[in-house]
């Protein structure tokens, strides 16, 4: 990420990013958005091995896999729907970002689409061996390729938000899931957050659908639902894998927190987290959270129905046992669960 991104390593690394019981990769922009990558393994690899029967190792190949060279993005749904977990960015620089590519023979994708303002262009690309792909999107690009999105990808009025900071030219504008059911999304949202899509179901022409939500802050959450993929290990099945889990798991203050609960966005603000917990049990999905004491702040990890998790920063008083953070990843939290197995 350093090598092609404007991003500097987190203040709070562990040690060149090896830890006693995990290692992690956590970057941040000029304007304080982090994006980190962490395997918290826990105690004798026991939160790893909470995983429902699949490894983070197997779907980081499914991942490859599924994206390959990026050359059948237009032909199979499959490459469109593994690419809608991803997190977006403005960058000024879409040209410099592909020359570099190119030049070391990353695989990519590009292309261009229109708004009722213009038309913009947007950059895809896997960071080899993970489940991060990172969507580069600008207002100006003239070595994008001729593939056309057929979905708007982008609020476009965040163009310039930052433009009197440093961080102008490189900011985070997006996080994006794939998702089977939008409608268990919209009721989920609206329990939790008293949150509205911010256009209602937009729908492609294949019968794809998204929705977008934004609490208030420079940072869209978009929820995909794809079409017409094929095979036994799609986004669908992804998402059964990991909800199955959390709710395996996540049944109490002290449970055990699986390993997926690495697979979160974090939203920060001055509300109070027990209200969105409340909210959350009487959606649809239901409530399966897992609260954490990281010194002063407390934080409490809440399973949304994409099977990802919302890292909540609200206002939060710790419930009694709550679990404290070992920044060295050695939690001992899920040494006697019962583990869940979910088939491949």
């Amino acid at each position: 990420m350093q090598k092609y991104l404007p991003v500097t390593t987190a203040s709070d690394d562990c040690s060149n990013s090896v830890c006693k019981c995990g290692v992690q990769s956590r970057v941040e922009t000029s304007s304080d958005f982090g994006i980190h990558c962490t395997y918290a393994a826990g105690t004798n690899a026991c939160r790893a091995n909470a995983n429902g029967g699949v490894s983070v190792e197997q779907i980081e190949a499914i991942f490859d896999s599924k994206i390959g060279d990026w050359s059948t993005y237009d032909s199979d749904a499959n490459v469109r729907a593994w690419s809608d977990y991803h997190t977006s960015f403005y960058y000024s620089s879409l040209d410099t970002l592909i020359s570099n590519l190119k030049k070391d023979s990353v695989a990519y994708h590009s292309g261009s689409w229109k708004n009722a303002t213009g038309t913009y262009y947007s950059v895809l690309f896997h960071v080899p061996n993970t489940q991060m792909n990172l969507e580069i999107w600008s207002d100006t690009c003239s070595s994008c390729g001729t593939y056309i999105f057929e979905e708007v990808r982008q609020d476009v009025s965040k163009l310039g938000r930052l433009s009197s900071s440093s961080s102008a030219e490189f900011y985070a504008t997006q996080v994006s899931r794939a998702v089977e059911d939008l409608a268990v999304i919209i009721d989920f949202y609206k329990q939790s957050f008293n949150l509205s899509t911010k256009n209602g179901t937009q729908t492609l022409s294949d019968g794809s659908q998204y929705v977008d939500f934004n609490f208030g802050t420079e940072v869209d959450i978009r929820y995909i639902s794809r079409t017409k993929q094929t095979g036994k290990t799609t986004t669908d099945w992804f998402q059964k894998l990991l909800v199955t889990t959390g709710q395996k798991y996540m049944t109490g203050i002290t449970a055990c927190w699986p390993v997926w609960g690495d697979n979160h966005y974090a939203y920060d603000g001055a509300y109070k987290t027990q209200t969105v917990l409340d909210g959350a049990n009487t959606s649809t999905f239901g409530l399966y959270y897992k609260p954490v004491s990281a010194g002063p702040a407390i934080q409490a990890y809440l399973l949304e129905p994409s099977g990802w998790q919302i890292q909540l920063d609200g206002i939060y008083t710790a419930p009694s046992g709550t679990d404290g953070f070992d920044p060295e990843y050695c939690g001992t939290a899920c040494q006697n669960s019962t583990w869940a197995t979910f088939m491949v």
